[in-house]
């Protein structure tokens, strides 16, 4: 969900506490959550500068084939989203066909993205996320005496992996930098309109995409965190 989140504060207070209701999902459907993790906040990555929504309204924005729902929500919110695989991306910046990527600065760095598309929006749009899981199957054949000490140390691994992935996301901004990379910062008033450009598609998600109940305890432990927040 775009904008739903501001901070990896907020991202880990918010998935602390959603996590058994995902998991539960995930089980349901024959698998283990073993671990959650983060590859890194989601940017644009353009051909030209991008602060506002109507700097890249204009632009023909690569969006994962396959995904309708997302396409349609780029579309709600006034976008030109263009459906591609991942593995295109590349040649789409060379030839026109696309002229802005949503991505991580990691990827932008791995896969030498930024280099046709050198500015960099410095508005966290999304949190990259994802978890380890293995089958509900092989998952019963662990020993039940071994279940908590394998979970606990997946657990772990997982919450070192995101410390290292979130430094290394901050060093590959870094490292585009001293190669042609333009950050360009969003002011506070640009920041408001960028949340507004995003609810704009939430319709075309939520329901579908993203389960309303699920959205709406997000959104609820969001506010918590931020309520806390402003107290301390």
């Amino acid at each position: 969900m775009p904008m739903m989140l501001a901070s990896n504060e907020e991202l880990d207070y918010v998935r602390d506490r959603v996590a058994p209701r995902l998991e539960a999902r995930i089980e349901a459907q024959g698998f283990k959550v073993l671990a959650w993790g983060d590859a890194g906040w989601v940017h644009f990555f353009a051909q030209r500068p991008v602060v506002r929504p109507q700097d890249l309204r204009p632009l023909r924005l690569f969006v994962w084939s396959g995904d309708s729902a997302y396409v349609e929500a780029w579309k709600a919110a006034g976008y030109r989203p263009v459906a591609l695989p991942a593995t295109e991306i590349h040649t789409g910046l060379q030839s026109g066909l696309i002229h802005a990527v949503p991505t991580t600065p990691l990827a932008a760095l791995a896969f030498q993205w930024f280099g046709l598309a050198p500015h960099m929006t410095a508005l966290r749009w999304a949190p990259l996320v994802g978890a380890v899981v293995i089958t509900a199957d092989a998952w019963g054949r662990v020993p039940d005496d071994l279940k908590p000490l394998l979970l606990r140390s997946a657990r772990e691994a997982g919450a070192r992996l995101r410390r290292e992935s979130r430094q290394l996301g901050d060093d590959a901004v870094e490292v585009m930098k001293r190669h042609g990379l333009v950050v360009h910062p969003v002011p506070p008033e640009a920041r408001v309109e960028w949340e507004e450009s995003a609810r704009a598609g939430y319709a075309r998600i939520v329901g579908g995409v993203v389960p309303a109940e699920i959205v709406a305890e997000v959104e609820r432990l969001r506010d918590e965190y931020r309520d806390s927040a402003r107290r301390k």
